[in-house]
């Protein structure tokens, strides 16, 4: 989430590119995964679903149909919303109060492209 940020911060939330869909698409897949195969929600608790990130909304599980209740697929819905919602809150407040530092670092990459150490 911290790219969709940096973007928002230094570009304007207007100007945000496509590459945030990738942000996007990868932080729910790793939240769809921390909820429903990982048991690393508290609301859900340490259940195995099974869960592929296509079938969340499908109910199904490669034709079959999956075990899940329309609440528990609900509940997994709000916790992965929630996770996302956190991780983006979260670098927006790492990236705000370091925003000086972020203009730096989008400086140096526009005029070298690549950064090493």
């Amino acid at each position: 989430m911290a790219g969709i940020v940096a973007e928002e911060v230094i570009f304007g939330s207007a100007k945000v590119t496509s590459g945030a869909s990738s942000d996007i698409k990868m932080a729910t897949q790793m939240a769809v995964a921390m909820v429903t195969n990982w048991g690393l929600s508290e609301v859900i608790g340490s259940v195995y679903h099974g869960v592929a990130n296509e079938d969340l909304y499908t109910h199904s599980r490669g034709g079959e149909h999956n075990h899940m209740s329309p609440h528990t697929a609900e509940l997994i819905d709000k916790e992965v919303k929630r996770i996302i919602e956190q991780g983006y809150n979260f670098a927006k407040n790492i990236l705000t109060q370091h925003v000086e530092q972020l203009h730096l670092l989008a400086k140096m990459l526009i005029e070298h492209e690549t950064l090493t150490c």
